[in-house]
């Protein structure tokens, strides 16, 4: 067994670096596409592979089992800020003002997390010998060691991103998904439970966050430096908050659901949020281009290259949406067997994730001012709204009002973050772009609601709206040429 884990996961690596080979054949000139393209396709191996796996989970496994899985990871999304006490948010920065030094606080950071990791766990556990909470200790120490394993691959992640090493970056995306979807599954297959897939999914993780660990310290020994603590403790610390309440707001509802109603319904819930989300996991795989290029040129004051990409990126997003709504049933059929049929979750999941999409642009804006704290107290607010709401919902609306709490909840974070930086700095991004877009989406959501169940029309009038959408970027051609080819990606 551990020898087949081993060798799946240098195979997968190798397939990934001959990849390098293809992609010299295809790349640009432009680095910000060379990296989307490399993430698009990382992600898309990994997003994807989890994805498919739901065909053998939500068939092999109780309804009840796997809505409880989706609880327990959801547990672990909400840990990775403390056991790592989000420490690669100041990593982001200290790239711009630590460049000499950077591996040297890279591996001392890193010895920092080690610090997370023991209080959390111990806080974690005590918790739960005070409380009386009936959690297994082995559900306690997988979700610690999983989320661990998250924060040390994200770790290395947004290193890779800021030094753009996007093939190395690219593997890290990729290789953990597989690995945590393919031990899940055999270790399922082995004992069909819960606990039985989240320690395969742990497995798989934590794996690739100690290779992640090895490569850092490769490039410095790790030392006690204070200096280096100081500064990304006092970036990092405060986004705790903000990171914690993000994962509250995108996990609590399957808690809630669960609590309120049961963990079968959770189950849908859990299943179509994964395939209505896929387009904020398509911006996820370009966000670190994204972020890299925009700290750049934030630092250059090149701001009407930021309006410039902003249209295009919304516009490229939006033609994905429709695309989703167009084939979203069929996805879910292929992937679940018909208790899970439950379209009317699509809709709230393509909106919320469009407007993670928008609210994403500015928090980088803020992020780069170092306001970390201010982003906190915004996500920190939206999370209260959208467990009080939650409660007032799922009661009476199920898993779908917790879809649509989330909606209001996003568009609060936009809205917050929006005014913010209007008010602290320039207009770095039209309001107009974002406007028009979402309003597209949610009339997009309105068709698909009369077409759910009528696949011709579906399939016809969402052919037609793309069909106008590829009719604009041809019409705007010159803009799009120009776009692409220009100098607005180029750090100098």
């Amino acid at each position: 067994m551990c020898g087949g884990f081993w060798g799946s996961g240098i195979v997968i690596g190798i397939d990934l670096m001959r990849g390098e080979k293809i992609f010299h054949r295809l790349k640009t000139t432009n680095d910000f596409f060379n990296a989307s393209f490399v993430y698009i396709v990382a992600n898309g191996i990994g997003q994807g592979t989890m994805l498919l796996a739901n065909i053998f989970f939500t068939r092999y496994m109780s309804q009840n089992d796997y809505g409880l899985y989706s609880n327990y990871y959801s547990y672990v999304a909400i840990l990775v800020p403390f056991v790592g006490l989000n420490l690669y948010f100041g990593l982001m920065n200290a790239y711009m003002d630590y460049k000499e030094e950077i591996h040297k606080l890279r591996s001392s950071v890193l010895m920092l997390s080690f610090g997370g990791l023991f209080i959390t766990g111990a806080v974690v556990f005590a918790i739960s010998i005070t409380a009386g909470l009936t959690m297994p200790v082995l559900c306690i120490i997988l979700a610690l060691a999983h989320a661990y394993g998250f924060f040390l691959v994200n770790f290395y992640i947004q290193s890779m991103n800021m030094e753009n090493r996007f093939i190395a970056k690219g593997v890290m995306l990729a290789v953990p998904n597989v690995l945590q979807a393919l031990l899940a599954g055999i270790a399922v297959l082995i004992s069909n439970t819960f606990i039985s897939r989240a320690v395969g999914a742990t497995a798989g993780v934590l794996s690739c966050g100690l290779v992640a660990v090895i490569l850092i310290l490769k490039e410095a020994k790790p030392v006690v430096n204070f200096e280096y603590w100081k500064y990304v403790l006092r970036i990092s610390l405060p986004a705790i908050i903000g990171s914690v309440s993000a994962m509250i707001m995108q996990q609590c509802d399957k808690v809630m659901i669960t609590s309120l109603r049961n963990a079968e319904e959770t189950a849908v819930y859990s299943l179509i949020y994964n395939i209505g989300y896929i387009l904020y996991a398509v911006q996820q795989a370009t966000n670190g281009a994204w972020q890299a290029w925009l700290y750049n040129t934030m630092d250059g004051k090149r701001y009407e290259n930021i309006k410039a990409v902003q249209k295009w990126y919304m516009f490229f997003m939006l033609v994905l949406a429709t695309g989703l709504y167009m084939i979203a049933p069929e996805i879910v059929k292929i992937l679940s067997p018909k208790s899970y049929w439950h379209y009317d979750y699509v809709i709230p999941f393509i909106i919320g994730s469009y407007l993670m999409l928008m609210y994403t642009m500015n928090m980088g804006v803020i992020q780069y001012w170092k306001r970390t704290d201010v982003v906190s107290a915004i996500v920190a607010i939206a999370a209260i709204i959208n467990i009080a709401f939650n409660y007032a919902l799922i009661p009476q609306f199920g898993g779908i009002g917790a879809a649509y709490t989330s909606v209001f909840s996003y568009l609060f974070i936009f809205i917050a973050n929006t005014i913010y930086v209007r008010i602290n700095g320039e207009e770095y991004f039209k309001l107009s772009y974002y406007i028009v877009n979402v309003v597209i989406v949610v009339l997009l959501g309105v068709v698909f609601h009369y077409t759910i169940n009528d696949i011709l029309a579906r399939y016809v009038v969402f052919a037609l709206i793309i069909a106008a959408e590829t009719i604009y970027i041809f019409v705007k051609k010159d803009e799009v040429r120009s776009l692409f080819g220009g100098r607005i990606f180029e750090n100098e």
